[in-house]
C-alpha cells in the first residue's frame, strides 16, 4: 500500500481566526474521496498550533500506480475546487506501507 500525504497551510486571514469551521468543511470534502474506487481511506488531522502547517491530509491507495488515477478523478478535482481558496501553501510526499506494519 501507499499513503499520499499533504501538509497544508491556511491563508493568513483564516489562520487569524477560528480554523475549526474550515477544518470541518475540508473533512466533509475529504470524506467524498472514499467514493473513488482506488481510495482505501482518506482523512485529515489538525496539527498543533505554532508551526508552519495547519493540518495533515492522508489518502491510502493499494499502490503507487493508482495515484494519477486518483488525482485525475472528477471527485478529487471537485474536492480541490472546494478547498482551493482557503489554502495557500502545501507540500506532498508518498510513503510505502510495509507488509509488517
Amino acid at each position: 500500500m501507499v499513503q499520499h500525504f499533504l501538509l497544508w497551510r491556511f491563508s493568513d486571514s483564516i489562520r487569524a481566526g477560528d480554523t475549526a469551521p474550515y477544518l470541518e468543511q475540508i473533512s466533509d470534502s475529504v470524506a467524498t474521496l472514499t467514493q473513488i474506487p482506488q481510495v482505501i481511506s482518506a482523512g485529515i488531522r489538525p496539527l498543533l498550533p505554532g508551526g508552519e502547517w495547519d493540518f495533515l491530509f492522508c489518502v491510502t491507495l493499494e499502490d503507487l500506480s493508482q495515484l494519477p488515477v486518483y488525482q485525475n478523478h472528477p471527485i478529487h478535482q471537485a474536492h480541490q475546487q472546494r478547498c482551493k481558496d482557503w489554502l495557500v501553501k502545501r507540500t506532498a510526499f508518498d510513503v510505502q506501507v510495509l507488509d509488517n506494519e
